[in-house]
């Protein structure tokens, strides 16, 4: 049996024209493997000082539920019971339904409730031109639907086709005329959606794929309103290739149009291409020397808004231990 003990302290702050927030998040979490089953059993609890609050999360698994009577037919179910401080408990169970046709062809099916305290971080700190919504109380509580079929060509190409639908209260960015920037709000909403993928790979030295995704939202608040920043159509094109301590990451994404704000309105952000370009060297076995080259020419993130049309990036990554 293997037993993990896990402990982390997060500091937060932003300052903005005289306005400071800070949010200090310590947690914890107790977690028990016993591989013979297999079976998880596990604790975890965190707090977060900006939102005043404290949720704890008990949880129990099995990946491997095996069943003998259907050939190939294997179960992965999880059950959890979570509570966030002075808001509710809620039950979340996780299924993963994976059928193995042939050695070639692969059916998974997964459903899962979540239901979490967004964190401070997760909203502000990794995007611009945004407002802090001192009033964003409510909880994400939404249930995630997928199917994926799997079909490998060749033993140098894989096929994958999967749909999703999730449902619940979730988190949108909206416009905010007012301020002229973005900011969070929790909606009641659903999003359907799929994906068509395909995967060419030579060994652990190369691989390229390329992935397209279709999707709608709909605003249950208010059906005269839209879900904005979730564009139609997208698209991923990468290719990794890595040999001898070396490795080049080439990548280009294309969003589609998409509105800026829940008001339906004929102006809507145009769609764009975001590039992405990495080379990377390991130096003995902890450390990674990389350059990044970051390009935007035309992809607006918000609202009349571009990131840096170029970006580079170079530094070093170490493993202390």
């Amino acid at each position: 049996n293997i037993f993990k003990i896990t402990g982390w302290a997060q500091n937060t702050g932003v300052e903005d024209e005289g306005v400071s927030y800070q949010d200090i998040d310590p947690g914890a979490q107790l977690e028990l493997e016993i591989p013979q089953v297999p079976l998880n059993v596990g604790i975890r609890t965190e707090n977060s000082s900006y939102a005043d609050k404290s949720q704890f999360h008990l949880w129990i698994k099995d990946e491997a539920i095996v069943f003998k009577s259907i050939k190939g037919l294997s179960l992965g179910l999880e059950v959890g019971l979570k509570r966030i401080e002075g808001v509710d408990s809620e039950v979340l169970p996780h299924l993963k339904l994976t059928e193995q046709f042939n050695p070639k062809l692969q059916l998974q099916i997964e459903a899962e409730k979540k239901f979490y305290l967004p964190e401070f971080d997760d909203l502000y700190l990794s995007r611009d031109y945004i407002e802090i919504n001192e009033e964003l109380e409510k909880m994400v509580k939404l249930w995630n639907y997928e199917a994926q079929l799997k079909y490998e060509l060749s033993s140098l190409a894989d096929l994958s086709l999967g749909g999703f639908y999730n449902i619940g209260e979730d988190i949108i960015w909206n416009w905010d005329s007012a301020s002229s920037l973005a900011k969070p709000e929790i909606r009641d909403m659903s999003s359907w959606g799929v994906k068509l993928d395909l995967l060419l790979h030579v060994g652990e030295t190369f691989e390229q794929g390329i992935s397209y995704a279709h999707q709608k939202a709909e605003n249950f608040d208010d059906s005269g309103k839209v879900i904005p920043h979730y564009p139609q159509n997208m698209v991923d094109i990468w290719l990794i290739w890595s040999t001898g301590g070396w490795k080049v990451n080439m990548e280009a994404e294309f969003v589609d149009e998409r509105y800026y704000e829940e008001n339906i309105d004929d102006d809507e952000i145009p769609s764009g291409w975001k590039w992405r370009f990495e080379i990377s060297r390991m130096i003995g076995e902890n450390l990674e020397f990389f350059i990044e080259f970051l390009s935007n020419n035309n992809y607006y993130l918000w609202k009349d808004y571009k990131p840096s049309a170029k970006k580079l990036c170079f530094g070093l990554k170490g493993k202390l231990y």
